[in-house]
């Protein structure tokens, strides 16, 4: 078959109809190119395109676009907030780096495999609630008929490491007590050490979960805190800890060289631990100064 003529202006053109308006009227795709073959490759990706529901309104979207859409439309009405900050942050610090300028429809599935290769070596946990976060993305740009096909499938995780903690060897838990004992952040951070607290069960303990009588002083958990936007939303604990199975509602015994510390410490308030100019709960910014001061210290002790 002999190669049409191009237009007067050098172009190959055809108009298709790619749906409806709002209004009723014809939706249209113009697809033009100088090249013949090129324009029937343009031509033939649109028919595709139309004949399986891809939404031509959305074309130009990036990958920033959809995913805060995604972000808001899927995620905020149905996760908690804490949830909600992991995907946010994972989103503008791992992924949309690298590809949130690109137009959606032109991801290819390295470019996501380059994106969980940049994580090898940490941890797994956060590198597949990553892998998790492109996969829904993609997923829903898919359903939506705003790509038309999921690259992100077959998606490989690296190798990474499990983000569980050793226990502290003899030297360096001297050293936290040495530390400690003259540290701001000392008593919170023996409670933790002691008493197996997590940093988000030790801001909203109070002093009524604090029992005194004598031979049998403990520590009653029964709340925690989620952090949002830096304040503290406190949670009730109940059920069993997936990971541990235990109940994550329960009542400690305080073990003897942290009575009469937590006895001689200040009661400033309602709770055992409060920023230094107020009474009120710790903020998640308080936390992270209290901790870093401590670990600073800590590691000019170890040397």
């Amino acid at each position: 078959m002999p190669v049409p003529k191009p237009n007067k202006d050098g172009y190959y053109k055809k108009t298709l109809t790619v749906g409806k308006n709002p209004d009723g009227s014809a939706k249209l795709e113009i697809i033009r190119s100088k090249s013949y073959q090129e324009f029937k490759k343009l031509v033939r990706e649109a028919e595709n395109r139309r004949d399986h529901g891809y939404d031509f309104d959305a074309k130009d979207i990036s990958v920033a676009e959809w995913a805060y859409k995604w972000l808001e439309i899927y995620k905020k009405p149905t996760v908690r907030d804490h949830c909600y900050q992991t995907y946010e942050i994972n989103l503008r610090l791992h992924i949309l780096p690298h590809i949130g300028h690109l137009k959606i429809a032109d991801v290819k599935p390295f470019h996501l495999q380059e994106i969980m290769n940049g994580q090898q070596g940490k941890s797994s946990s956060n590198t597949d609630k990553i892998r998790f976060a492109i996969r829904q993305v993609f997923h829903r740009a898919f359903l939506n008929g705003i790509i038309l096909k999921d690259v992100s499938e077959g998606l490989h995780m690296p190798e990474t490491v499990e983000g569980e903690r050793r226990p502290l060897t003899p030297e360096e838990k001297a050293a936290v007590l040495r530390v400690a004992e003259t540290h701001r952040a000392g008593l919170w951070v023996m409670v933790m050490l002691f008493s197996g607290l997590r940093p988000e069960e030790t801001v909203p303990l109070m002093w009524s979960d604090v029992s005194f009588t004598e031979g049998k002083e403990t520590i009653t958990v029964s709340r925690a805190v989620e952090w949002v936007n830096g304040r503290a939303k406190i949670k009730g604990l109940k059920g069993k800890d997936k990971k541990k199975g235990k109940e994550k509602e329960r009542t400690i015994p305080i073990p003897g060289e942290l009575v009469e510390k937590l006895k001689a410490a200040p009661h400033r308030g309602l709770y055992v631990f409060t920023p230094e100019q107020s009474t009120g709960m710790l903020t998640q910014t308080n936390v992270r100064r209290l901790w870093h001061s401590f670990k600073r210290e800590l590691d000019i002790a170890l040397g």
